[in-house]
């Protein structure tokens, strides 16, 4: 996992809590695995209604001439909704200029269904790291939380790989105009990201 630039003390608190993370978030991921089980539904519903809107915005923006063939659609994380105690995700439908595109075309999703599980985590992880360190410091704690974060955002992205087929069936009952070379990306928000779709593998 990238630790960054963090001195001793850091580099000592993240390896006392290194097993702690891993064993928390173990367990917290049978709960997630209970929780698809049973409300999958409920969770595909939550993320496909914000899919939903923003393909009818790029609908109207096209019909408008205002946006051209759709050549990205882009679900990233948003590290900043860290400092908020959230895990908050952003997507993008994007033409063929990328971020530059004149009319920004996004919308926001929350995985609402493990955010309380979030946050239990984490206050599971404050009270380990307080227990052991004197006096813990705000930007010691934020270094906590971004480490720990890390599992989250892989198993969110691991979430959408696997709802990628529903998610392209969303996108092509819409009367949106795709590329030949449409791609669906995960990452994070302008950063690294991860291709789950490509439509020219697909078609070929």
């Amino acid at each position: 996992m990238y630790m960054g630039k963090v001195g001793n003390r850091e580099t000592e608190i993240f390896q006392f809590l290194q097993p702690f993370m891993e064993e928390q978030f173990q367990l917290s991921c049978q709960w997630f695995q209970d929780v698809m089980e049973y409300y999958g539904s409920e969770v595909w519903n939550e993320l496909k209604i914000t899919i939903r809107k923003l393909l009818k915005k790029t609908e109207l923006l096209q019909k408008e001439h205002k946006k051209g063939e759709v050549q990205y659609f882009i679900i990233s994380f948003l590290r900043c909704s860290i400092y908020l105690d959230k895990l908050q995700w952003r997507m993008d439908i994007l033409d063929d200029q990328f971020y530059l595109d004149d009319q920004e075309c996004e919308g926001y999703y929350l995985p609402v269904f493990i955010q309380g599980k979030y946050w239990e985590d984490l206050d599971f992880l404050l009270e380990k790291a307080r227990d052991r360190f004197i006096r813990l410091q705000n930007y010691e704690w934020m270094e906590i939380k971004e480490q720990y974060t890390e599992f989250y955002v892989l198993f969110v992205l691991q979430m959408v790989d696997s709802l990628i087929e529903y998610i392209m069936e969303e996108i092509e009952e819409n009367k949106i105009s795709l590329s030949e070379s449409f791609k669906v990306i995960c990452g994070e928000y302008m950063d690294r990201g991860i291709i789950l779709y490509e439509r020219e593998k697909k078609e070929k």
